[in-house]
């Protein structure tokens, strides 16, 4: 489900938006409500590649380190190959360089990676994948490119880099290319495909990436007229995202179920001078945080306001996200 775009800048750096290139660190890209590495499919494009790949990282990535949050998804049905299909991290490779890598599908992988010595190409068990030298050979040709010292045509960059790859395949593997067993410094070890849970967790971090949930719910869903009224509240959420500091627990957290389910859900509840944010994981595990509203450094009461967001994921991948403003179903428009 695709949220509509209310904003010309990124809701998080505030930077506008570059809408002219897709591959920028200022463009538009899919942001997930709930990460993507729970089964997020709520999205919005108002983040910009810089802070999605950031956040992303430091924050989405800390809930598959919670105990609780693993243990939710085993009682739900899902497998750790399944959950662990939606990690990529970072890691050392044979000749302890650090590089990025992915799990899909149980199967660890690298991503080619350049350096302005030369490039190397990610393996798995000295497998290469033909999505993966392609977009090795579209990288080389754009570092070509860039070298204006050249004066070569697209057509004759394009031909150089077919050339070397050829000859770099012959001399390297065996068999048709992209199916080469080729030996290489970047050799891929075994990867996160278990998670262990040794009963050690730290609170702080699995509430960052709650607080991203509730801020992004906030900030996409909320009519104008409650911005100012709640500015302070949506502040602090942001501030403790983005500082990521150890410190005192701000959320209170309990389990509501015996038995996790398939589904998430935000709740944003507006009454006299206070707003309640409560996020719910797997059906089970919930955490709970109140501000105080002000305006203008004084209470503001604000009439009732009862936002819901629900993302249902099943084993079949039936996907259903259900959106209720004041106990009534809702569909927001660009209007809001």
């Amino acid at each position: 489900m695709m949220l509509p775009t209310q904003y010309d800048k990124c809701i998080w750096c505030i930077r506008p938006l570059n809408t002219a290139v897709t591959d920028a660190a200022d463009s538009p890209t899919k942001e997930h409500i709930f990460p993507r590495n729970i089964f997020g499919f709520i999205i919005t494009k108002n983040c910009c590649k810089e802070c999605n790949s950031r956040l992303g990282n430091a924050v989405d990535l800390k809930l598959l380190a919670d105990e609780r949050i693993i243990l939710a998804a085993r009682q739900a049905g899902i497998k750790e190959v399944e959950l662990l299909s939606q990690y990529s991290g970072v890691g050392l490779d044979a000749l302890n360089r650090q590089t990025k890598y992915t799990v899909k599908n149980g199967e660890h992988r690298f991503e080619p990676k350049f350096h302005p010595q030369g490039f190397s190409i990610g393996m798995i068990d000295g497998k290469v994948f033909p999505s993966d030298l392609q977009n090795a050979k579209g990288k080389m040709r754009r570092l070509v490119q860039m070298d204006k010292t050249l004066h070569l045509t697209s057509d004759e960059i394009t031909k150089c880099i077919d050339d070397l790859f050829s000859q770099f395949l012959e001399k390297s593997g065996k068999g048709k290319i992209y199916c080469q067993k080729i030996k290489q410094g970047l050799n891929a070890f075994d990867g996160p495909k278990n998670v262990n849970l040794d009963g050690v967790y730290k609170p702080y971090e699995t509430e960052w990436a709650i607080a991203k949930i509730l801020y992004e719910t906030a900030i996409m869903l909320f009519p104008p007229e409650l911005f100012a009224k709640t500015l302070s509240a949506l502040n602090s959420l942001k501030v403790f995202v983005e500082q990521q500091k150890a410190g005192v627990s701000i959320f209170s957290h309990e389990s509501h179920m015996k038995v996790a389910q398939r589904w998430h859900e935000v709740n944003v509840s507006i009454a006299g001078n206070s707003i309640r944010f409560t996020a719910v994981l797997f059906g089970k595990e919930v955490w709970k945080l109140v501000f105080n509203v002000f305006q203008n450094e004084l209470p503001a009461a604000l009439e009732d306001f009862d936002l819901t967001v629900r993302n249902d994921f099943s084993n079949v991948g039936t996907n259903v996200a259900r959106l209720s403003l004041n106990g009534k179903e809702w569909t927001p428009s660009s209007e809001l």
